[in-house]
């Protein structure tokens, strides 16, 4: 996701876009194949729940924050284009470290 803030043309924007998809298919792929067996589903229901609500908070607040941030005359800045990129590629990172620290073999153990 830094690559992005570096792309001028529209191949690089391309080919950025999809290594990033590719990447986040795979985070979701191993995902929803490790959590069934690492956590209770009481767990795994709150934690899918409060997830999905912060995804469609942040996805209503993003339109609101490109608009906020766009200058009158339709120009954008690069601090303002690059922010949001920088934003969640840390946090992307922060998901990284924690994923780290969960417990790594889950055959013949129960539930966290």
């Amino acid at each position: 996701m830094f690559l992005f803030t570096t792309s001028k043309t529209n191949a690089s924007i391309l080919g950025y876009s999809c290594v990033s998809s590719l990447t986040h298919k795979g985070m979701y792929g191993i995902l929803y194949a490790y959590t069934p067996e690492a956590f209770a589903a009481p767990h795994r229901g709150t934690g899918d729940a409060l997830c999905s609500a912060l995804n469609r908070i942040g996805g209503f607040i993003a339109p609101l924050i490109k608009i906020a941030t766009t200058p009158k005359n339709g120009g954008v800045s690069a601090n303002a284009a690059n922010g949001p990129v920088f934003v969640s590629a840390a946090l992307f990172m922060v998901a990284v470290i924690l994923t780290l620290l969960l417990p790594i073999e889950t055959a013949g153990r129960d539930a966290l």
